[in-house]
């Protein structure tokens, strides 16, 4: 039972920290994010360029940043879903259909949280000065539903699993 407290404990503090991380990128400036982007563009560019022998192969900065949303709220999805699951005491039964639902039922609330982050993220942006889109919420809402839905789907699959 201590074990699960601090795991919820470290968990929770985990996702404020990623919360943050988000939020932080959304306070730079224009110049600020544009200047990060290109940094990891030439890192991924340089690492590609040298494995794959292709001197002329550049990812555009568009892809970067794209990812990036997807890759910080899959990151922020799985992070909630987990800490869900590890409050609700989740684990699949010898009921089958029933511990199912149970399971299915920690979607809606860390889809609600991510959904929150996100567009609390878009009106930082918008009022730092830069492009704020609900296209990026979308975007956002994608990484989170796709780890979400990976977790549930291998949480499923295994019926003696206790989260």
């Amino acid at each position: 039972m201590k074990h699960k407290k601090a795991l919820r404990i470290i968990l929770l503090i985990i996702i404020i920290l990623t919360v943050t991380v988000i939020w932080g990128h959304s306070c730079m400036t224009r110049a600020k994010s544009t200047e990060e982007s290109s940094f990891v563009k030439e890192i991924i560019d340089t690492v590609v360029q040298t494995v794959s022998g292709n001197q002329s192969f550049a990812i555009p900065e568009v892809v970067i940043r794209k990812s990036a949303h997807f890759f910080e709220y899959a990151v922020l999805g799985l992070e909630l879903v987990i800490f869900i699951a590890l409050n609700k005491s989740v684990y699949l039964n010898d009921d089958k259909k029933r511990g199912l639902i149970k399971l299915l039922s920690l979607y809606p609330t860390a889809f609600a949280i991510s959904l929150f982050v996100a567009s609390v993220d878009e009106i930082i942006q918008y009022f730092t000065g830069r492009y704020s889109s609900i296209w990026d919420v979308m975007l956002d809402m994608t990484g989170a539903s796709f780890s979400i839905l990976i977790f549930l789907l291998i949480k499923s699959l295994r019926e003696d699993s206790v989260v």
